[in-house]
């Protein structure tokens, strides 16, 4: 069974940290979010770090699924996990 969720615990764990780096480098900027002017329709505060915690573990479930699926790597897969890889980049910065 640990041999089933090892991957999805260890992909959860890394897409988090990836996250929880981000929000700890960017803690303040949420201050400024809530002193501009924002339309009616624009979302609380608080629900951001809501949002991106859940986007982050759908993002870890998603490449776990992709590497235990891959059995062997073929070249779709290592693509797929190297855009993911590129994305944790880019939602870092």
């Amino acid at each position: 069974m640990w041999k089933k969720i090892k991957p999805y615990i260890i992909s959860i764990a890394i897409a988090l940290a990836v996250g929880g780096l981000s929000a700890l480098l960017t803690r303040g900027n949420m201050d400024i979010y809530a002193e501009i002017q924002k339309p009616a329709l624009a979302p609380p505060g608080w629900l951001f770090p809501v949002v991106w915690s859940i986007l982050y573990v759908l993002m870890g479930i998603s490449s776990a699924m992709i590497y235990v699926k891959s059995g062997l790597p073929s070249a779709d897969n290592q693509n797929g996990l190297a855009v993911y890889a590129l994305s944790l980049v880019v939602n870092f910065f």
